[in-house]
Formats: structure tokens, C-alpha cells, sequence
């Protein structure tokens, strides 16, 4: 069977290149020429991952986060700590902090260590 799936695989490889090369001589236009080439290779990964798409949607509706990703300590590491972080880093960690005010947020810095210690 896989055997099988990569004669049609290849087969379907040339008909597209074949198809491709053909279109520089049917279709003049470059700007219309490039939308039918992206259409035609939308079309075809469409038909090749269908399947997989498929699945990673039905995947995707069933998901639930699990309680690990839903914990409340954000944890950001800087290593000369916040004396030393450059304006934009520092406007980043507060307003880390400012939006997330109902998560504890740990500022580790070169003795993360001893803090984790």
C-alpha cells in the first residue's frame, strides 16, 4: 500500500510540474500566471493534507488546557537583574506584571539558584 501511495504521490509531483511548465506559454500574464500557480498549489496541498487537517481540527475542538499550563507564577529570567535591564526589557517586565496582577511574576536574575534553592 505505501508502495502504492508514493507511485500515485510522484505521479501527481509530475502532472503538477508538467502543468507548471506549461503555464509560462498558455499564460502570459506574470501577475495572473502567479495567482493560478498559487491557487494550484493551494489546491494540491489541500488534496494531499486533507486528511491531517482534519484530524488536527477535531483535535483542536477537543482540547482542554490541562492544569500544569494554567498555573499562576510567570517566570522571567534576566540576568543582570532589573537595576541593569535596558528601558525596553524594563517596560516589558512591568507591564508583565501590570497585566497579569492576579498571577505572581518572579523576576530571576544570575543567582537563580539560590533563588529556586
Amino acid at each position: 500500500m505505501f508502495q502504492e501511495f508514493n507511485k500515485i504521490r510522484s505521479c501527481t509531483s509530475i502532472w503538477l510540474a508538467l502543468r507548471l511548465s506549461f503555464l509560462s506559454h498558455i499564460i502570459r500574464d506574470k501577475d495572473t500566471r502567479t495567482v493560478y500557480i498559487q491557487n494550484l498549489r493551494l489546491s494540491f496541498l489541500k488534496h494531499q493534507y486533507s486528511s491531517l487537517l482534519s484530524e488536527l481540527e477535531s483535535d483542536m475542538r477537543n482540547y482542554s488546557p490541562s492544569a500544569d499550563m494554567t498555573l499562576s507564577t510567570i517566570w522571567i529570567f534576566w540576568w543582570q537583574g532589573e537595576d541593569s535591564m535596558p528601558p525596553l526589557v524594563k517596560a516589558c517586565y512591568l507591564q508583565a506584571k501590570k497585566v497579569f496582577h492576579d498571577k505572581k511574576v518572579v523576576l530571576l536574575n544570575h543567582a537563580y539558584k539560590i533563588t529556586l534553592e
